[in-house]
Protein backbone atom coordinates (compact mmCIF):
# COMPACT_ATOMS: atom_id res chain seq x y z
CA UNK A 1 0.00 0.00 0.00
CA UNK A 2 2.95 2.21 1.13
CA UNK A 3 4.33 1.92 -2.67
CA UNK A 4 0.96 2.45 -4.16
CA UNK A 5 0.33 6.12 -2.65
CA UNK A 6 4.50 6.78 -3.50
CA UNK A 7 3.39 5.58 -7.24
CA UNK A 8 0.36 7.73 -7.09
CA UNK A 9 2.02 11.18 -6.19
CA UNK A 10 4.69 10.38 -8.55
CA UNK A 11 2.39 9.84 -11.41
CA UNK A 12 0.58 13.32 -10.56
CA UNK A 13 3.79 15.20 -10.20
CA UNK A 14 4.60 13.70 -13.90
CA UNK A 15 1.42 14.83 -14.49
CA UNK A 16 1.63 18.45 -14.06
CA UNK A 17 5.01 18.47 -15.77
CA UNK A 18 3.91 16.71 -18.87
CA UNK A 19 0.44 19.16 -18.79
CA UNK A 20 2.60 22.08 -18.14
CA UNK A 21 4.68 21.28 -21.36
CA UNK A 22 1.89 21.25 -23.59
CA UNK A 23 0.18 24.49 -22.41
CA UNK A 24 3.58 25.57 -22.97
CA UNK A 25 3.30 24.53 -26.89
CA UNK A 26 -0.21 25.66 -27.18
CA UNK A 27 0.59 28.79 -26.14
CA UNK A 28 3.58 28.92 -28.62
CA UNK A 29 0.91 27.94 -31.41
CA UNK A 30 -1.87 30.28 -30.83
CA UNK A 31 -0.45 32.58 -28.36
CA UNK A 32 -3.67 32.91 -25.99
CA UNK A 33 -2.58 34.70 -22.19
CA UNK A 34 -5.15 31.98 -20.62
CA UNK A 35 -2.81 28.81 -21.95
CA UNK A 36 0.68 30.87 -20.97
CA UNK A 37 -0.35 30.96 -17.77
CA UNK A 38 -2.41 27.79 -17.36
CA UNK A 39 1.61 26.41 -18.33
CA UNK A 40 3.13 28.47 -15.76
CA UNK A 41 0.59 27.98 -13.18
CA UNK A 42 0.94 24.01 -13.82
CA UNK A 43 4.52 24.60 -13.43
CA UNK A 44 4.84 26.08 -10.36
CA UNK A 45 2.45 23.03 -8.78
CA UNK A 46 5.58 20.77 -10.53
CA UNK A 47 7.91 22.85 -8.32
CA UNK A 48 5.71 22.86 -5.56
CA UNK A 49 5.42 19.20 -5.30
CA UNK A 50 9.05 18.63 -5.34
CA UNK A 51 9.47 21.01 -2.90
CA UNK A 52 6.98 19.00 -0.39
CA UNK A 53 8.73 15.86 -0.55
CA UNK A 54 11.93 16.40 -1.29
CA UNK A 55 13.09 12.84 -0.12
CA UNK A 56 10.55 11.60 -2.16
CA UNK A 57 13.21 12.24 -5.20
CA UNK A 58 16.58 13.17 -3.79
CA UNK A 59 18.38 10.62 -1.24
CA UNK A 60 18.11 10.85 2.38
CA UNK A 61 21.65 11.33 3.39
CA UNK A 62 23.96 13.07 5.55
CA UNK A 63 25.18 15.12 2.33
CA UNK A 64 22.55 16.04 1.43
CA UNK A 65 20.18 16.78 3.97
CA UNK A 66 21.43 20.69 4.89
CA UNK A 67 19.83 20.76 0.45
CA UNK A 68 16.49 19.39 1.73
CA UNK A 69 16.11 21.23 4.49
CA UNK A 70 16.94 24.49 2.73
CA UNK A 71 14.05 23.67 -0.20
CA UNK A 72 11.44 24.14 2.51
CA UNK A 73 12.23 27.86 2.77
CA UNK A 74 10.99 27.78 -0.90
CA UNK A 75 7.46 25.71 -0.35
CA UNK A 76 4.91 28.18 0.87
CA UNK A 77 6.35 31.23 -1.48
CA UNK A 78 5.49 28.88 -4.10
CA UNK A 79 2.17 27.62 -3.11
CA UNK A 80 1.33 31.43 -2.78
CA UNK A 81 2.97 31.80 -6.57
CA UNK A 82 0.64 28.85 -7.85
CA UNK A 83 -2.35 31.02 -6.80
CA UNK A 84 -0.90 34.14 -8.77
CA UNK A 85 -0.33 32.46 -12.33
CA UNK A 86 -3.86 30.39 -11.52
CA UNK A 87 -6.05 33.62 -10.74
CA UNK A 88 -4.21 35.32 -14.47
CA UNK A 89 -5.56 32.18 -15.71
CA UNK A 90 -9.03 32.63 -14.78
CA UNK A 91 -8.82 36.44 -15.96
CA UNK A 92 -7.76 35.70 -19.17
CA UNK A 93 -10.17 32.44 -20.08
CA UNK A 94 -13.24 34.03 -19.04
CA UNK A 95 -11.93 36.93 -20.50
CA UNK A 96 -13.02 39.35 -17.82
CA UNK A 97 -11.84 42.53 -19.46
CA UNK A 98 -15.22 42.40 -21.39
CA UNK A 99 -17.49 39.87 -19.44
CA UNK A 100 -17.20 41.26 -15.62
CA UNK A 101 -14.56 44.04 -15.19
CA UNK A 102 -15.74 44.22 -11.48
CA UNK A 103 -15.14 40.74 -10.95
CA UNK A 104 -11.42 41.51 -12.70
CA UNK A 105 -10.55 43.74 -10.67
CA UNK A 106 -11.38 41.98 -7.27
CA UNK A 107 -9.55 39.41 -8.54
CA UNK A 108 -6.63 41.69 -9.75
CA UNK A 109 -7.07 42.34 -5.71
CA UNK A 110 -6.49 38.56 -5.24
CA UNK A 111 -3.58 38.09 -6.69
CA UNK A 112 -1.71 41.19 -4.94
CA UNK A 113 -3.06 39.88 -1.56
CA UNK A 114 -1.15 36.53 -3.23
CA UNK A 115 2.17 38.01 -4.21
CA UNK A 116 2.01 39.81 -0.96
CA UNK A 117 1.86 36.53 0.87
CA UNK A 118 4.40 34.55 -1.05
CA UNK A 119 6.88 37.53 -0.35
CA UNK A 120 6.53 37.56 3.81
CA UNK A 121 6.63 33.88 3.67
CA UNK A 122 10.07 34.03 1.87
CA UNK A 123 11.30 36.52 3.49
CA UNK A 124 10.37 35.26 7.71
CA UNK A 125 11.56 31.91 6.33
CA UNK A 126 14.79 33.62 5.40
CA UNK A 127 15.03 34.84 8.66
CA UNK A 128 14.18 31.83 10.45
CA UNK A 129 11.07 33.27 12.07
CA UNK A 130 8.40 30.57 12.91
CA UNK A 131 4.99 31.78 11.53
CA UNK A 132 2.85 28.32 11.18
CA UNK A 133 0.20 29.51 13.22
CA UNK A 134 -0.32 32.55 11.19
CA UNK A 135 -0.06 30.63 8.02
CA UNK A 136 -3.17 28.54 9.48
CA UNK A 137 -5.36 31.50 10.45
CA UNK A 138 -4.58 33.07 6.38
CA UNK A 139 -5.04 29.80 5.22
CA UNK A 140 -8.70 29.10 7.26
CA UNK A 141 -9.41 32.85 5.63
CA UNK A 142 -8.71 32.16 2.06
CA UNK A 143 -11.88 29.46 2.42
CA UNK A 144 -14.34 32.35 2.62
CA UNK A 145 -12.58 34.24 -0.18
CA UNK A 146 -12.68 30.73 -2.51
CA UNK A 147 -16.17 31.06 -1.76
CA UNK A 148 -17.00 34.83 -2.28
CA UNK A 149 -15.24 33.91 -6.14
CA UNK A 150 -17.74 31.14 -6.62
CA UNK A 151 -20.83 33.23 -5.60
CA UNK A 152 -19.40 36.03 -7.82
CA UNK A 153 -19.00 33.70 -10.82
CA UNK A 154 -22.51 32.21 -9.91
CA UNK A 155 -23.98 35.92 -10.05
CA UNK A 156 -22.61 37.09 -12.99
CA UNK A 157 -23.35 34.35 -14.87
CA UNK A 158 -20.20 34.30 -16.89
CA UNK A 159 -19.38 32.31 -20.10
CA UNK A 160 -18.05 29.22 -19.11
CA UNK A 161 -17.56 30.15 -15.39
CA UNK A 162 -18.43 26.37 -14.25
CA UNK A 163 -15.47 24.79 -15.49
CA UNK A 164 -13.87 27.43 -12.83
CA UNK A 165 -16.63 27.04 -10.43
CA UNK A 166 -16.51 23.21 -10.00
CA UNK A 167 -12.23 23.72 -9.65
CA UNK A 168 -12.70 25.88 -7.39
CA UNK A 169 -14.83 23.81 -4.72
CA UNK A 170 -12.96 20.80 -5.88
CA UNK A 171 -9.92 23.09 -4.17
CA UNK A 172 -11.81 23.94 -1.35
CA UNK A 173 -12.83 20.42 0.06
CA UNK A 174 -9.41 19.15 -0.74
CA UNK A 175 -7.64 22.09 0.83
CA UNK A 176 -9.96 21.85 4.12
CA UNK A 177 -9.02 17.98 4.51
CA UNK A 178 -5.46 18.57 4.14
CA UNK A 179 -5.32 21.76 6.49
CA UNK A 180 -7.17 19.72 9.07
CA UNK A 181 -4.80 17.15 8.80
CA UNK A 182 -1.72 19.20 8.73
CA UNK A 183 -2.62 20.70 12.22
CA UNK A 184 -4.20 17.67 13.77
CA UNK A 185 -2.62 14.07 11.87
CA UNK A 186 0.33 13.22 12.90
CA UNK A 187 2.16 13.70 9.97
CA UNK A 188 6.25 12.52 10.67
CA UNK A 189 6.46 10.13 8.09
CA UNK A 190 6.97 10.35 4.12
CA UNK A 191 3.41 8.03 3.76
CA UNK A 192 1.75 10.61 5.89
CA UNK A 193 3.09 13.55 4.11
CA UNK A 194 1.55 11.72 1.16
CA UNK A 195 -1.38 11.76 2.30
CA UNK A 196 -1.54 15.65 3.38
CA UNK A 197 0.11 16.53 -0.39
CA UNK A 198 -2.37 14.83 -2.46
CA UNK A 199 -5.44 16.25 -1.39
CA UNK A 200 -4.67 19.79 -1.02
CA UNK A 201 -3.97 19.26 -5.15
CA UNK A 202 -6.92 18.45 -6.17
CA UNK A 203 -7.58 20.74 -8.40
Amino acid sequence: MFHIKIYFALFFHNIAFFMSMFFFIQYSIVRKKEHLHYAVYLLTLFIYYFLAMPDLFIPMNEANSSFIASMGIFKRPVQFLSSVFYTFFVIYYLGLDTTSPKLKKFFRMLIGGYLFFSATCLALNLLNIKYDYFYFIISLLLFPVQLTVVTALLKHKVPYARFVIWGTIVVIIGSIIALGYTMYGPHVTLLERIQIFLPAQAC
